[in-house]
């Protein structure tokens, strides 16, 4: 690997991560996590160890959410949006106002430069996997 710095190619997929990377990444998701499971049980008004037994990467269907106390109640966009206007005081028909963005050229060129990258990544991975004798950009 040719880089820029000592930790550029950190997980990179092409070399593996020597024990001292491993336990950084380890200390960077431990802290995010941690951070997560704090903001959640703050918000929600439980304990962090109550948030520890259920944040554990599972996946919950809605009324499974409302069981463990993540969210107040199920509804669709309607409801959302009625009990938004009751909680902003708008009295009478709510109306949702859609906004559309019009992209720049940037949007456009950053779009299309994530699609380059991306196959360039993807012949790259091919070829190292000897799923192909060339690379096709």
């Amino acid at each position: 690997m040719i880089t820029s710095g000592e930790k550029k190619d950190i997980g990179s997929p092409y070399r593996n991560m020597t024990e001292e990377e491993e336990e950084r990444l380890q200390e960077i998701i431990n802290k995010i996590y941690y951070h997560f499971i704090s903001d959640v049980a703050e918000n929600r008004n439980m304990e962090i160890s109550d948030i520890e037994e259920i944040a554990n990467g599972d996946i919950y269907l809605g009324s499974e959410a409302v069981e463990n106390g993540l969210v107040d109640k199920l509804g669709n966009l309607n409801d959302a949006t009625l009990a938004a206007a009751e909680l902003a005081g708008i009295e009478g028909e709510p109306r949702v106002k859609y906004l559309y963005h019009e992209p720049t050229f940037y949007d456009l060129f950053a779009e299309g430069a994530t699609h380059i990258g991306y196959g360039i990544g993807k012949a790259f991975i091919e070829v190292s996997n000897g799923q192909d004798k060339e690379i096709k950009i």
